[in-house]
């Protein structure tokens, strides 16, 4: 990942949330350790990611690259059987139900604005803060629901 590339992981706890850009994978790593040791992770999400038609070989290669890394992180930690992976079509239809097909960045971040009020969402680039604060909440209600089924 190099400082360039856009991005953010956020984490939904009993106190509020936490979320943090990407950088490069050194800092994801330290701060994903961090994060896993001060709090009881039940549920982490991945969003699925695939080449499309009229993406560039190096975008894909990047994407591809940015989701292996998470994988192997999530994995690394003891994550494997606790780990989510939504395609952007999944939390959307799920957390911003009333709109149709995939929505897009500025609703979502104007949405997530209103949702977690709290959180620098000031502009357009922190559109992977938004994403990731949604994927975050997307996984907690997943989560809810499974932990009702079960007791």
């Amino acid at each position: 990942m190099s400082k360039t590339e856009p991005g953010a992981a956020a984490l939904i706890h009993t106190d509020g949330y936490e979320y943090f850009d990407w950088s490069n994978e050194k800092k994801v790593a330290y701060n994903f350790r961090i994060l896993t040791s001060k709090y009881n992770i039940r549920i982490i999400a991945i969003e699925r990611q695939w080449g499309r038609l009229g993406n560039s070989i190096q975008n894909v290669n990047r994407m591809m690259k940015n989701y292996g890394f998470w994988i192997g992180l999530s994995c690394a930690h003891g994550f494997h059987d606790k780990t989510l992976y939504p395609t952007a079509q999944e939390w959307q239809k799920s957390m911003l139900p009333y709109h149709k097909g995939l929505v897009p960045k500025d609703v979502y971040l104007e949405e997530a604005r209103n949702q977690f009020p709290n959180a620098q969402l000031k502009f357009k680039k922190h559109n992977g803060r938004a994403a990731a604060l949604w994927i975050a909440a997307y996984a907690r209600r997943i989560s809810k629901l499974n932990e009702s089924r079960i007791h």
